[in-house]
């Protein structure tokens, strides 16, 4: 310990001799749960670790070390983000724990209105909410946790506070994680408007379907999105509205351009003029407005 704790022993000479990282993975572990052990005897603990998901090998191997000598009655909560969620609870059943324990699985799905109301009346100020109506913080988070906290903290500071920029940044840098062509499965998704199916999707982005189909599995994972059936087809659209109109405003004009276009003449290509729709001709003509071009009717534009 004295080579993280450097003002541990008292003659400062000292330091504690290299260990493998494997061996020091297991010193530092059973080193903090004994000073645990001894620093709360007769005590229950309640311990958080958040954010699992930023956690390395090398941390989840000291946590693993941590909780088998822990040896006292404790909680812990454990947060991740749902994509790892499957990883964390198998992590978590692999502990081999000698003494009574068990485990509780706890999503977090996004907020009802009256829960959503709830949660800012517990941190906001009356005068704050009679400002902002009830409709306010719903409408502009959906009830999702992050965004809605993302909002309460805005408001906190500065009650005449506009979050939709903040908002905006905060499903930005999220989506900056993910990899391009991620973000370009979601951009294509946004410029669609609506559900689009997987073909399609691959269609738009001139690429061969079966190279989307593990990227789209992971933002499923990642709740980013959903899978909707209709007529016993499936199609993908958006989790949550306000994610969709901010990954769509965040496009360039130039790649949204290319975007409606492409829409555009793989639609026309595909379905006119041996399929005809209403909701067709109207799609068509909105990507063809979109993309700069006149549409004069379905499947054709100058």
């Amino acid at each position: 310990m004295s080579r993280y704790f450097y003002d541990l022993p008292d003659n400062m000479q000292i330091r504690g001799a290299p260990l493998s990282p494997e061996r020091e993975v297991f010193a530092v572990g059973h080193t903090l749960a004994m000073l645990v052990n001894r620093l709360c005897a007769g005590k229950r603990l309640m311990l958080i670790f958040e954010d699992l998901h930023w956690y390395d090998e090398h941390s989840l191997a000291l946590l693993r070390i941590f909780i088998m000598k822990l040896r006292l009655p404790a909680i812990f909560f454990f947060t991740s983000r749902p994509e790892f969620s499957d990883t964390i609870i198998k992590f978590l059943y692999n502990i081999k724990i000698e003494f009574h324990h068990c485990l509780m699985d706890i999503p977090l799905p996004p907020f009802s209105k009256d829960e959503t109301v709830s949660y800012c009346r517990y941190f906001l100020k009356e005068d704050i909410l009679e400002k902002r109506n009830e409709d306010y913080f719903f409408g502009k988070s959906e009830g999702i946790p992050l965004l809605l906290a993302e909002m309460v903290r805005k408001v906190r500071d500065h009650a005449e506070a506009d979050c939709s920029v903040a908002l905006d940044k905060l499903i930005m840098s999220r989506f900056e994680e993910l990899s391009v062509l991620q973000r370009d499965i979601l951009s294509c998704l946004s410029v669609f408007g609506g559900p689009a199916s997987a073909e399609n999707i691959a269609a738009a982005l001139s690429m061969q379907c079966e190279n989307i189909y593990e990227p789209l599995s992971d933002l499923l994972c990642r709740d980013m999105i959903r899978e909707i059936e209709s007529d016993g087809r499936f199609f993908v659209d958006f989790s949550h509205e306000n994610i969709k109109e901010s990954v769509y405003r965040s496009l360039y004009v130039f790649k949204r351009i290319y975007l409606h276009k492409s829409i555009a003449n793989f639609l026309s290509a595909k379905y006119y003029p041996h399929v005809w729709k209403p909701e067709l001709s109207a799609t068509l003509c909105y990507h063809y407005k979109n993309s700069g071009r006149r549409c004069k009717a379905v499947g054709t534009a100058s």
